[in-house]
């Protein structure tokens, strides 16, 4: 397995928090797992890993960055560089700190997906799934973008993989309806309710 020496020139203290409870447990755990984790540094045999501020991308995130065929990336602001020739854009989409509220409704069942990007990986969501005359279903949590996002075409896909669940949307235009923004999700685990595929259940749009 690859190993990383992590460059951190700056590691700044997460200071915000939300005002509803459940969303601040969430966060307060995610910004304890990022700190915590991201203070040691391990010898480097392969892959050079530089990153100007810690703060800006998950744990989650950076771990999986070994997959990536690279001798060198560099995370800086929302700039992603590979081996100093190939520089991308984090999927800015979805404004830094701006709540946004993505619906959709199938037969009996309607979805409400609340979404805010706290940093340029990690989107903090809501997810409330009702249907009508049986059951409603909820759930919170971190969404973390996948390290290959540049590969996709117009799709940002951001995910909370469990062993017990999985969690996974889409993010980007929607040729079909014609919206610039949309999401798109894949989720199991849904309690009573059934488990939501590819193809299962309409694009979700921004209320």
């Amino acid at each position: 397995m690859r190993q990383f020496i992590y460059n951190i020139f700056l590691v700044s203290i997460l200071s915000s928090c939300y005002s509803e409870s459940s969303e601040n447990n969430v966060l307060e755990d995610y910004k304890h797992d990022n700190i915590d984790q991201l203070d040691s540094t391990e010898d480097h045999t392969e892959q050079i890993l530089n990153i100007l501020d810690s703060i800006d991308y998950s744990i989650q995130f950076i771990e999986k960055l070994k997959d990536i065929p690279a001798k060198t990336i560099s995370l800086s602001d929302s700039l992603f560089i590979i081996d100093q020739t190939d520089t991308f854009i984090f999927p800015q989409n979805l404004n830094l700190e701006e709540d946004i509220v993505f619906t959709g409704k199938k037969d009996h069942v309607a979805i409400a997906l609340s979404l805010k990007r706290i940093n340029q990986t990690s989107l903090n969501y809501r997810f409330e799934m009702v249907e009508f005359g049986n059951s409603s279903y909820f759930q919170n949590g971190i969404l973390t973008l996948t390290p290959n996002f540049y590969e996709e075409n117009y799709l940002a896909e951001y995910n909370d993989i469990t062993d017990s669940c999985s969690f996974r949307i889409f993010i980007g235009p929607d040729e079909e309806t014609g919206s610039s923004l949309s999401c798109k999700l894949i989720k199991d685990c849904n309690d009573k309710l059934k488990n939501i595929e590819d193809q299962d259940f309409p694009v979700l749009l921004p209320k």
